[in-house]
């Protein structure tokens, strides 16, 4: 690991002792990329970056300006921006202008709603509230009563055409609650507060069926959960557990209850999900939930099995780490900072501990690229298998460098973010400018992939520049930003003594 770290440092163009020429060099990514979708996929969902065409694989939405309309206000391209404005306005997202196909109510509400609502809060432009109101009212019919929200909806039918048997997962339907509450508060309709609020009450009863604050990746769509199953901070878990902290933080109505809910299950990620390496490195787990309980304290228990507290569900670790679980860090940082979590007790430590074994993920392929997910082999070695070698250009990690970089002002945040601009830049540029997904992070070099999520543009670009930008750019008393890295106003404390009633119902 060491030598390839080495390797790559060397190879890479060292950071420039200008926050201010750092800042600039993600930005003309930012330029270039945007340049490239708007030559080859003006309107279109997505651009197919080598074969240099548009698709519409999120429902004919305009999904990569929406997506990024905030992204490109934040690094002043504001030529850009109204190109991207120009796409939004031409989009009508009433039931007249959609197409009777079904789209998914977690990626919709993060991307689309959660971009149009953040372009409103920093531009002011109404006419992205009045396309966010449009569109929360379809995705609004996903809540229904009697169960958690339905996976996808109609954009035209609304209330029809929709599918949701089997069973959902907890970050598929706990992920819409900074949305929707923001949309409530700016369209001044509390309708839209009851969604997220029922589901807040369903994971609540969940949790306290369960007896642990980590819930299994399969729930049951009618509420509830079997007390088996994996548990994860990666693929299907992950913004669950990042939205109780980050409702508390928008809406201090919810601190006595997503707060709660967050503060609890951190502490039992760091009983159950943590792994110890060397030179403060923490791995983060996933782990299977057995549905056995833990015997009551001093209870006989076989020898060697593990106990867990009285009543509690057994966890057996699967060594296994998404890069998706890099969030997890600046989550905390964030929890911290707004007081979720009580400082001094040791989550500042956790987060950075986590953090270190996400820039390892970069550091240790000869690229300078992570892969998609890092696993631990005998003695707790780190290793990378082969079908886990792909990467898909993804943010979590430049996201918890900026947060946790904040927190603790270490300057060794902003060099690690800068070495993962740099890896990018030299591996997966086109020629074009637009950026590709790649196969496999250790060839040198890499098949490429002809993709390149919105999220390139709309999160991953956005955090590195932030790591360089100044901090007035975005106040972090002042905004909370969604998962796809959209910054939402928070509510004003003043919310808190008015929403009391609301938090205890």
């Amino acid at each position: 690991m060491l030598a390839a770290a080495a390797a790559v440092a060397g190879a890479l163009p060292p950071m420039p002792d200008s926050l201010a020429e750092a800042a600039n060099a993600v930005r003309e990514e930012g330029r270039s990329t945007w340049a490239a979708y708007y030559k080859h996929a003006r309107g279109f969902d997505s651009l197919r970056p080598l074969s240099h065409r548009g698709v519409n694989d999120w429902g004919s939405v305009g999904m990569m300006a929406i997506d990024c309309l905030d992204t490109l206000w934040l690094m002043n391209l504001t030529a850009e921006f109204k190109q991207a404005r120009s796409i939004v306005e031409e989009i009508d997202y009433t039931p007249a202008g959609r197409e009777a196909r079904s789209v998914s109510t977690f990626e919709m509400t993060i991307r689309g709603l959660g971009g149009l609502l953040s372009a409103h809060a920093l531009s002011g432009d109404r006419l992205f509230l009045r396309k966010a109101e449009q569109l929360g009212e379809a995705l609004n019919t996903a809540f229904v009563p009697g169960r958690f929200p339905l996976p996808s909806v109609s954009l035209k039918k609304r209330g029809a055409g929709m599918h949701g048997g089997g069973g959902v997962n907890p970050a598929e339907v706990g992920t819409l609650s900074l949305e929707f509450h923001s949309l409530a508060r700016a369209t001044k309709r509390p309708e839209f507060d009851a969604g997220p609020d029922d589901v807040r009450r369903r994971m609540a009863a969940t949790v306290t069926l369960l007896n642990s604050s980590l819930v299994p990746l399969s729930l049951k769509s009618s509420g509830g959960a079997h007390p088996t199953g994996r548990v994860s901070l990666g693929a299907m878990g992950d913004s669950y557990y990042e939205y109780l902290a980050k409702s508390a933080i928008l809406d201090p109505r919810l601190r006595p209850t997503a707060g709660a809910m967050f503060k609890a299950a951190l502490l039992e990620i760091e009983q159950q999900l943590l792994v110890p390496r060397e030179h403060g490195r923490t791995f983060l787990a996933e782990a299977s939930m057995n549905g056995r309980r833990g015997r009551p304290a001093g209870g006989a228990s076989a020898a060697g099995a593990p106990r867990a507290p009285s009543g509690k569900p057994l966890f057996s670790k699967i060594l296994k780490m998404d890069h998706l679980a890099c969030f997890l860090p600046g989550t905390i940082a964030m929890a911290l900072h707004h007081g979720v979590v009580p400082r001094g007790e040791g989550h500042e430590e956790v987060a950075e501990g986590i953090l270190k074994t996400c820039i390892d993920m970069y550091r240790m392929t000869p690229s300078g690229i992570a892969p998609e997910i890092l696993s631990l082999g005998p003695g707790n070695t780190p290793e990378v298998r082969r079908n886990d070698r792909h990467n898909l250009l993804r943010p979590e990690t430049a996201e918890s460098l900026y947060f946790v970089g904040l927190l603790t002002g270490k300057p060794r945040y902003r060099r690690a973010a800068w070495d993962m601009f740099a890896a990018f830049r030299a591996g997966s540029r086109a020629s074009d400018g637009a950026y590709t997904s790649l196969d496999d992070v250790y060839a040198q070099p890499s098949r490429r992939r002809d993709d390149m999520p919105t999220f390139w543009l709309a999160e991953t670009l956005k955090y590195l520049f932030l790591n360089f930008a100044p901090p007035t750019l975005l106040p972090l008393d002042g905004w909370v930003f969604n998962t796809e890295a959209h910054p939402l106003r928070i509510f004003p404390r003043g919310a808190e003594a008015a929403g009391a009633a609301a938090a205890a119902a």
